[in-house]
């Protein structure tokens, strides 16, 4: 049932610029401005996180796709991170033991020896010798190397999990860190995430990432949030072959045909060689994949975005040719191709 009486504390996203010219809102040095983006800063409500009991944590801090286009996500966890603006370590740290043995395993990092570099030998040894007396150790605390650096064993594991064939955003439940657990569902200041504000004033985030596969919540999302007038907001999930996990895209306001379009993806499928571009129609929310002909600029990411009548002009950003965690290569400087959107024809301009 759809649900979205959930009020927000205090929801006062700005609204900037003209609707109709998006950027890809990257990180924040990047030279990638934000200017027309609805932005996403406000006081959240702290005190809803003290209401989230471990069972809803448990059953809602993993990334699910939707069933349907759209599915509501109607999932506790979800809404009051989405509530409370908070990071997912605040988390880790209010429920420090889960149910991942590899989460408890990690626990036994403050003891100076780091789980990622010990031998399988010694693990198993330990395992085998300590039982579940280690769950006993270190109540309240959360443990592992999250202020240090990771080493090399773990950064090309974690690069791994970045690759788009074996990837955290298609095995969602998988540790990208062992003893961290599955990464934990956020939406606090992702990267990559465009924001834009509707005519009504309605405000809508569409996917982007958290941190980046360092973080053992490194995550790429394909939800959309939409923070209404009266201060409500839902969650929406997609199938993922309507609308993949998707990052650092630009995301165009058509108001005269109730449509966003959802250009580039830095997340796409290794081997992607045309422009990603996705149908988000703000009357119910559907999000339709779409097949433009003509040259297109290719597989691109944190580029520019701009609504000229009925046509839309993309510019900047880099080609990344699909492929997860590949560096890309800059889109030619001063060129740019333009999407005309009554025959879905790209052309250069």
């Amino acid at each position: 049932m759809q649900n979205t009486s959930s009020a927000l504390a205090d929801l006062s996203l700005s609204d900037k610029g003209n609707v109709s010219t998006t950027f890809a809102n990257a990180s924040d040095d990047d030279d990638c401005s934000d200017s027309s983006s609805a932005g996403s800063a406000y006081e959240g409500n702290s005190a809803v996180l003290d209401t989230v009991t471990r069972q809803q944590f448990e059953e809602g801090r993993t990334r699910r796709f939707g069933t349907t286009n759209p599915e509501v996500m109607d999932i506790v966890f979800w809404r009051a991170m989405v509530e409370a603006r908070t990071d997912p370590w605040g988390f880790r740290q209010k429920f420090p033991k889960t149910s991942s043995p590899g989460e408890r395993r990690g626990e036994r990092e403050d003891e100076g020896i780091s789980e990622v570099n010990r031998s399988a030998d010694e693990r198993n040894s330990e395992d085998e010798g300590n039982g579940d007396e280690q769950d006993g150790k270190h109540d309240g605390e959360e443990q592992g190397n999250g202020d240090g650096d990771q080493s090399s064993t773990t950064a090309t594991a974690a690069t791994e999990q970045h690759q788009p064939t074996e990837s955290a955003d298609q095995a969602p439940h998988k540790e990208i860190f062992p003893g961290y657990g599955p990464p934990i569902w956020c939406n606090p200041g992702r990267l990559g995430q465009p924001r834009i504000t509707l005519l009504d004033g309605t405000k809508v985030e569409i996917a982007g990432e958290h941190e980046d596969f360092y973080d053992p919540d490194f995550l790429v999302y394909n939800d959309v949030i939409v923070y209404h007038p009266d201060k409500t907001f839902t969650i929406y999930g997609y199938p993922e072959e309507d609308f993949p996990p998707t990052d650092f895209h630009t995301a165009t306001y058509h108001p005269g045909s109730s449509s966003i379009y959802i250009i580039g993806n830095m997340s796409a499928p290794s081997g992607t060689v045309e422009t990603p571009v996705y149908w988000l129609r703000t009357t119910d929310w559907k999000i339709f994949p779409l097949a433009p002909t003509g040259k297109s600029p290719g597989c691109i990411a944190q580029h520019r975005a701009e609504l000229q009548g009925d046509e839309i002009r993309v510019w900047g950003g880099r080609r990344y040719g699909g492929g997860n965690g590949e560096e890309g290569s800059e889109v030619e400087n001063g060129k740019a191709w333009v999407l005309r959107l009554k025959d879905l024809v790209w052309r250069e301009g």
